[in-house]
């Protein structure tokens, strides 16, 4: 009978796999989702679902301190103290949905979405590109507009204009 309790090993040694799960789990509690690796995403499960048990304990003070010694973040312990605890106060596991998003392009690792129950998704910094109405005029309208300007004029403008608009490289060249 084998009752070594099996930790899941990510492929680092202790240290930086302990800091991968606190810093995977303190994104995933700020941003309320988190795309990363199936193997990744099962311990992401496992110590939120961990977190939350002691977030929703009797006392107070100390069910702070307990979230505090795993995430690193004092946004993310207010929003687990004031937010999550409140929004999963009656249902005790099911709290995060996972969608499988296919290999991964360079090692061809299984891609997971990990989504919290209760998150909307915003559009944020994308807007509608509309476009805009060229105005043609005609070649007597061009003319009639500000006869005043000589030809030579125009000519010195533009060869002023064209020797300003021409970028250096970086190294000033």
């Amino acid at each position: 009978m084998n009752s070594k309790h099996k930790v899941p090993k990510l492929g680092n040694n202790r240290g930086h796999r302990k800091t991968v799960i606190r810093n995977l789990l303190n994104s995933f509690v700020i941003y309320e989702h988190l795309t990363t690796t199936k193997a990744r995403s099962k311990v992401i499960v496992q110590e939120f679902g961990k977190l939350m048990t002691t977030a929703r304990s009797e006392n107070l003070l100390l069910a702070e301190k307990s979230v505090a010694v795993k995430l690193f973040d004092k946004i993310a312990i207010r929003k687990v103290m004031e937010v999550y605890r409140k929004r999963f106060a009656d249902q005790p596991t099911g709290l995060i949905n996972v969608y499988r998003l296919g290999p991964r392009k360079g090692d061809a690792a299984e891609m997971v979405k990990i989504v919290l129950k209760g998150y909307e998704y915003k559009d944020v910094g994308k807007t509608k590109v509309t476009k805009k109405k060229k105005i043609v005029k005609s070649k007597s309208d061009m003319n009639n507009i500000n006869p005043s300007i000589n030809q030579t004029n125009v000519k010195n403008q533009v060869d002023i204009n064209s020797t300003q608009g021409k970028s250096k490289s970086r190294s000033g060249i």
